[in-house]
């Protein structure tokens, strides 16, 4: 990285051209290791499809496999923490309340607690969250992705005025999570008090992945 000469400023404004060129740097560092991993995901991902299918590998093995392959072809030492979770339990009732996702798909590094329907990092890094629900027919429900303290890092605001069952949506979130902080999902509001989201499909689901430390 090459910083300009500054002459003539005081130390206040360095500090700040620093920290600017410094957060420049970090986001391109996210981003090509982003990249990188987003381009050899998908070849993991059909190599290792095409591998269960012949060998019987279960889907625990199948993402361990993906997950690790795609860090070292990118290069990266990001230690693996992923997650993801299905069946919001109960599915009614939610308004003010932290959504519980009660079937753990994976679970890399022991963060997603079921009983509280809390992700807790293990380590500290920049993490991508994600949201999908399926709202009943004629239901509307408004979700935020909570962390830290209770920051909104994703919106999912959605009424099903589509006459059928479930047509879900998602919303995303990213944020520098410290070992220890937190990620849920929550409720802040829904048409009703009673049964607003469609589990038919299974296609209800929290999940999150460390991108970057």
């Amino acid at each position: 990285m090459e910083i300009p000469l500054v002459r003539n400023e005081d130390s206040s404004k360095i500090i700040s051209k620093l920290q600017m060129y410094i957060k420049q740097e970090v986001k391109k560092e996210v981003k090509d290791a982003l990249n990188k991993i987003e381009s050899t995901t998908e070849d993991k991902l059909q190599d290792t499809l095409m591998n269960q299918e012949t060998t019987g590998q279960d889907e625990h093995e199948m993402f361990e496999q993906i997950l690790r392959g795609s860090y070292k072809a990118s290069g990266s030492n990001t230690p693996t923490v992923a997650f993801k979770a299905r069946f919001p339990n109960p599915d009614s009732n939610l308004i003010r309340k932290t959504l519980k996702f009660k079937t753990r798909i994976i679970d890399y590094g022991g963060g997603y607690n079921t009983i509280t329907g809390i992700f807790t990092a293990p380590v500290f890094g920049l993490y991508l969250f994600n949201l999908q629900i399926c709202p009943e027919n004629g239901a509307s429900i408004h979700l935020y992705i909570k962390a830290k303290s209770g920051k909104i890092i994703g919106d999912l605001n959605s009424s099903n005025k589509s006459g059928k069952y479930g047509p879900c949506v998602s919303a995303s979130g990213v944020e520098f999570l410290s070992q220890g902080e937190r990620a849920w999902v929550y409720c802040t509001s829904a048409s009703s008090s009673g049964d607003v989201v469609w589990t038919g499909n299974g296609g209800n689901s929290f999940s999150g992945i460390l991108i970057h430390t």
